[in-house]
């Protein structure tokens, strides 16, 4: 799906160091429990597992998103589209745009976790093709619950 927005290009590349402090103040405005600055230079510099992606357009940033792959499994740690553009069919470009990086991988299957009143997210993964497996009961810090969500790519 290309998003609503017309216009230049979208791209997805991959996360570097000079990102982090802009991801730094979009997990602000996204997420209750934010990384640290330094989890986020040893999730990109010192993890070997790890894999983050930038979402832009013409050079704007508009989101990131990002996984773990341990052997054949992705674990998406962290998916996120600045507030005010969300809504646009980008945080969907960004999910499809994983998931191709990860059967670039070879991956075989990939879990998440999303809060379960996060509607809009709940509705992205859905679409392509996250299934329900379980709770995690009060798994955020609020209490709130999160829904695991798999999805067998091959």
């Amino acid at each position: 799906m290309e998003p609503k927005a017309q216009g230049a290009a979208l791209t997805v590349r991959s996360l570097t160091a000079e990102d982090i402090d802009t991801v730094l103040k979009l997990d602000l405005e996204l997420f209750d429990e934010q990384w640290s600055k330094e989890g986020w230079q040893r999730e990109v510099s010192g993890n070997g597992i790890a894999y983050y992606y930038v979402l832009e357009k013409a050079g704007q940033f508009l989101g990131y998103g990002g996984y773990w792959l341990v052997f054949d499994e992705v674990q998406v740690t962290r998916l996120g589209i600045i507030r005010s553009q969300q809504g646009k069919g980008y945080g969907d470009f960004l999910v499809k745009a994983l998931l191709a990086k990860a059967r670039e991988q070879q991956a075989q299957v990939v879990t998440l976790e999303v809060r379960e009143n996060n509607y809009p997210a709940l509705k992205i993964y859905t679409k392509n093709g996250f299934q329900k497996a379980g709770i995690r009961p009060k798994y955020y810090a609020n209490k709130d619950n999160a829904i695991l969500m798999n999805l067998k790519l091959r």
